[in-house]
């Protein structure tokens, strides 16, 4: 007997896997399945065209950068260099900060990514409206099959369209991100990994070949957060190396998948494929049996940096050298990595761990995280020089100064996550993601609907609110042209390009003047401002696929 939604979405009911591991928990969303509607949807697409709207894609993609850039006190990106542009891409990372996670992944790769995840992000209403548009692809896990929501035949039906979908993509050049660990966790090391990326990419080199089209690529990519349950914490991305697929050559495989039929890839290969990606990917992780080892590490980093005169400035080298520290007390290869079927009894041996200098880098990281320090607060440059000290209070007067206009701007996406993720019985793996969604959707919804609320309200003082938001994106679009400006154009036509703009922006807003003018004698000021903000509207969704194609050349440093 199929459970009901809401038996279903109730917190740990002790149900395990065929491995006897724990079933994740079920969301009200999840538990809802909408199978009618899913079967009627989703059919195998094997053609090159990406599956999203041009237009809202574009759009995604710019709120997306926008939505990162808030979300993290500092976010950096290296290894972008090693992406193959020309090739499918599968990128694999483990899974510990929920949605962000695929953000972090997608926001910076110059690939077009198609999407695949659970089966509510077509179905719900806010998020499921966004995903239909982006092209998502619905997949059925275990969570639901083992708990009866769904019978097996079924959920075969819709994993296995989806499944050849990001095959044939994948095929054809696009990129998908996948994480095999297959749901968020709270560990500090990989778990468990399932093998359905890897049957996709298998899959897609053999559609590649039969279709004569170069064989895609998996790119681990390390995600790095200081705190990942933290609003506006470090955040490091690291794309690893390409990792070629092996073609399988079987072309009744190959048939079958052209007729619509998934057909599982060898099961030796795939396990193989599995396990080399579990290795390439582990290192990229803290790959610590707790985190209290891994803020150990961490601290003995800044230590010898310490004893070295140096002093870890950023993030990314903090993991580097925390990272050496692992590495370094790992001398056998009974030590590590910590990760994999054999852990539990190989963290007996790990010297990265149980070694003295590592008990002793966990009890000074314990007392140092009672009073709210860690490894950065031991250096003696930590202590602020008097001109520092006269910079962070200039810093501190100035955020004072414009923390109005911030709340202004992004208070009600802030207050909104807020109360989300203090309401949702979710680990703390997935809080932050109901922080990130609102400040991703604020973009789109409470920026514009100022435009609206200000044709409609005869009030001065709420009109002069609504107003503060269009100045606000009016000088934030001006720094960001004259920026782009400065990188993209060459220095000895800086001055003519400059002043062609200068024109532009200073003669369109006079003829947009006697337009507007015009157009409210017709029909009234109030309708003529409406009807003006939605042809804006409108002028930059059009033009964002053009954006989108030419941000990474004209953000790039000039030759």
């Amino acid at each position: 007997m199929p459970d009901t939604p809401e038996q279903m979405a109730v917190g740990v009911d002790g149900r395990v896997d065929h491995h006897g591991e724990e079933l994740p928990q079920l969301t009200r969303r999840s538990a809802n399945l909408d199978l009618e509607r899913l079967l009627r949807m989703h059919h195998p697409d094997f053609t090159g065209v990406h599956p999203a709207s041009p237009s809202i894609y574009a759009l995604f993609r710019v709120i997306l950068s926008i939505g990162v850039r808030q979300q993290f006190r500092s976010y950096q990106v290296t290894g972008l260099e090693r992406v193959r542009t020309d090739l499918g891409a599968m990128f694999v990372g483990w899974h510990t900060n929920g949605l962000i996670d695929a953000a972090v992944v997608v926001e910076p790769s110059p690939k077009r990514f198609v999407f695949a995840g659970r089966h509510d992000m077509l179905t719900g209403s806010v998020i499921g409206w966004w995903g239909r548009r982006l092209g998502v692809q619905p997949l059925l896990r275990q969570a639901e099959r083992l708990r009866g929501g769904v019978d097996e035949e079924t959920a075969a039906a819709i994993n296995s369209a989806s499944m050849l979908t990001v095959a044939a993509k994948l095929a054809h050049g696009h990129a998908a991100a996948l994480f095999p660990e297959g749901h968020s966790h709270n560990e500090s090391h990989l778990i468990r990994l399932r093998t359905g990326p890897m049957r996709s990419v298998l899959n897609a080199t053999v559609l590649a070949d039969r279709l004569k089209l170069s064989l895609p690529v998996i790119h681990p990519v390390g995600l790095h957060f200081r705190h990942c349950e933290r609003f506006r914490t470090d955040t490091w991305v690291e794309y690893g190396d390409a990792l070629e697929v092996p073609l399988l050559d079987d072309p009744r495989h190959a048939a079958r998948l052209l007729d619509g039929d998934w057909d599982e890839p060898d099961a030796d290969a795939t396990r193989a494929l599995r396990d080399e990606v579990g290795s390439r990917l582990a290192p990229l992780t803290p790959d610590a049996p707790d985190d209290a080892t891994w803020r150990a590490w961490l601290l003995l980093g800044h230590l010898r940096a310490r004893a070295e005169g140096k002093r870890l400035d950023s993030w990314r080298e903090e993991v580097l050298a925390a990272r050496a520290i692992r590495d370094g007390l790992r001398s056998s290869e009974e030590s590590g990595p910590w990760a994999g079927p054999m852990a539990e009894e190989r963290a007996e041996r790990d010297l990265a761990s149980t070694s003295p200098v590592a008990q002793k880098g966990k009890l000074l990281h314990g007392l140092l995280d009672e009073h709210g320090l860690d490894g950065r607060d031991l250096h003696p440059s930590a202590q602020r020089s008097p001109v520092q000290t006269i910079l962070c209070v200039f810093s501190l007067l100035l955020s004072i100064t414009l923390l109005p206009f911030a709340l202004l701007a992004n208070g009600p996406q802030w207050a909104i996550g807020w109360w989300l993720s203090s309401r949702t019985p979710d680990p703390p793996d997935k809080w932050q993601t109901y922080v990130f969604i609102p400040g991703l959707l604020g973009q789109v919804f409470i920026w514009p609907l100022a435009f609206v609320l200000f044709t409609t309200t005869t009030n001065f003082t709420l009109g002069l609110v609504f107003l503060a938001f269009a100045a606000m994106m009016l000088l934030a679009g001006h720094v960001g042209s004259y920026s782009l400006v400065q990188n993209l154009v060459a220095p000895a036509m800086r001055g003519r390009v400059i002043s062609i703009s200068t024109a532009i922006s200073v003669g369109g807003p006079a003829l947009g003047a006697l337009l507007m003018g015009w157009l409210a004698e017709l029909i009234g000021l109030r309708p003529a401002l409406a009807v003006m903000s939605a042809l804006a509207l409108m002028v930059v969704l059009s033009v964002l696929p053009t954006l989108s194609r030419r941000t990474r050349e004209m953000e790039a440093e000039p030759p």
